[in-house]
């Protein structure tokens, strides 16, 4: 029986292993969203991390994909909910609020799959602390991404001047802000 020298074994096995890698890589489904470009372009999205995220108004409940999905000439999509494309997604796909994952399948001379994530915003709401003082400051429901308004009243509290609220309403909302007081003489 003729042994192989086991430098000579682990050669072998070795430039089998990296053709089976090569082989896999050129002809198997891959999740790889830089190359993708070339291949479909989403409407709208802005590519991160190797996904297209997607984002939408609060109110939108359903949507349709493929509205968004252009792809180049040669190649064919399908949308699925599952990286393996075996649990297709309805013409009109349901929104829950936050981020909803999505495999694009791109299919022509090789087939690759692209994560897109479409990210309805959710709502939230800022409640203004009048910290110890007294008025009528009514909550506000803000979208996501949204800026809070300032109030049109500002609160009262006996012997302190309202210094404004400790938020920067420039910035997008989180969900609280507490008036500021500053002491002024108490009057009698």
């Amino acid at each position: 029986m003729n042994k192989l020298p086991k430098l000579c074994k682990f050669c072998i096995f070795t430039v089998l292993a990296i053709l089976c890698a090569a082989i896999a890589a050129g002809c198997g489904r891959t999740v790889d969203g830089e190359s993708a470009g070339s291949m479909y372009t989403v409407s709208g999205a802005e590519r991160t991390g190797g996904k297209d995220v997607l984002n939408v108004p609060t109110d939108t409940e359903t949507f349709d994909i493929m509205s968004v999905i252009t792809v180049a000439e040669g190649y064919e999509i399908s949308v699925s909910y599952d990286l393996n494309g075996k649990r297709k997604t309805p013409a009109t796909a349901p929104l829950s609020f936050g981020d909803n994952k999505f495999y694009v399948t791109v299919t022509g001379e090789e087939v690759e799959v692209y994560e897109l994530i479409v990210h309805r915003n959710r709502l939230f709401k800022f409640v203004f602390d009048l910290n110890g003082g007294e008025g009528n400051i009514p909550d506000q429901t803000v979208e996501e991404g949204a800026l809070v308004s300032v109030p049109e009243t500002e609160p009262e509290r006996l012997g302190y001047d309202f210094g404004g609220w400790d938020f920067d309403f420039t910035q997008k909302a989180s969900s609280q802000s507490k008036g500021i007081w500053s002491n002024c003489r108490t009057v009698p």
